[in-house]
């Protein structure tokens, strides 16, 4: 699944000054048409891949994700996918902090469960909850994971990682 003008995408939004960011963050939970600001921005970072080739990342995931990676900012890196680091940080604290667990059981139960217009928020928790424990996130991979979201399988194995950290742990 991944693929290179995805990485691009992620080292265009890693390069972003912070002013450009806070535009970003300021349009959460934002259509890309709500402000022009933020939508000539975005489209200055999405539009060159776009033309580059079919495979660039959909207009609605990488707006998404834009704003995600302004709002959340952990850096990228290759393999540290966010189901993993869900799953990880359940099982890290299921007999430490049960209403942490829990609260993590129930993003990730959510999230499976959402179509991609409805991810943002659940989103946006999980990527929170996880900045906290984790220096690092493979975007590409959650771009090219929420780009393939509506195919069971892709949700399936998400499931399979975060369930499949309880071997990990123990």
């Amino acid at each position: 699944m991944n693929n290179n003008l995805s990485y691009q995408y992620i080292q265009r939004l890693a390069s972003l000054k912070d002013g450009e960011l806070a535009i970003l963050r300021t349009l959460q939970y934002k259509p890309l048409d709500s402000e022009l600001k933020g939508f000539d921005l975005f489209t200055a970072l999405w539009w060159p891949l776009r033309e580059a080739g079919k495979h660039a990342p959909r207009r609605e995931i990488a707006w998404l994700i834009a704003k995600l990676y302004a709002s959340i900012k952990i850096p990228h890196k290759q393999d540290a996918k966010l189901s993993v680091l869900l799953g990880s940080l359940y099982y890290k604290t299921l007999h430490k902090d049960e209403k942490k667990a829990d609260q993590i059981m129930s993003l990730n139960d959510k999230l499976l469960s959402l179509p991609i217009y409805a991810l943002e928020p659940t989103l946006n928790k999980c990527l929170g909850l996880i900045k906290k424990d984790f220096d690092a996130l493979d975007w590409v991979w959650l771009i090219d994971t929420i780009s393939a979201w509506e195919v069971p399988s892709v949700r399936e194995r998400w499931a399979e990682d975060f369930n499949n950290q309880y071997k990990a742990i123990s």
